[in-house]
């Protein structure tokens, strides 16, 4: 049995508690709209997740078999991946502007990493793309 001022100072905190509200949740509740892909050693998408229909408004099996270096992209953005993927050490990180469907294009930061032909992974390439901040889907609504 606890001491009666122990008991009374318990009761105390878990009434401050249940008295509580929160006007913000805890965590940051910012959507973060981006996907990850992956291609094969030619450069071609093998993988991409189903997250870049809610970023770009592109199926993801569309994506598959399609060239990294231009497959939705602008013509600058498609010259600067492809100098960068030849020039670059990795990992690194590219903005890109992508052509979206039936809407404004988007600016994409792209963040690569080359994937070495051992442990079992075939070469290529592997990332997570993301929607730079002002473009973010609610923002153009």
């Amino acid at each position: 049995m606890l001491h009666p001022n122990l008991q009374n100072r318990i009761n105390y905190l878990f009434s401050l508690v249940n008295d509580l509200t929160f006007d913000k949740p805890v965590l940051d509740s910012k959507k973060v709209y981006g996907w990850v892909w992956e291609c094969d050693s030619h450069g071609n998408y093998r993988f991409c997740s189903p997250e870049v229909i809610d970023a770009l408004g592109i199926p993801p099996d569309e994506f598959v078999g399609q060239p990294l270096t231009e497959f939705a992209l602008h013509d600058s953005s498609a010259k600067n991946l492809k100098q960068a993927l030849t020039s670059k050490r990795h990992p690194f990180e590219i903005d890109l502007q992508y052509h979206m469907r039936h809407q404004e294009s988007k600016t994409i930061k792209l963040y690569i990493m080359r994937m070495p032909s051992n442990n079992g992974y075939q070469p290529g390439w592997r990332g997570f793309a993301q929607l730079v901040e002002n473009d973010s889907p609610n923002n153009n609504k």
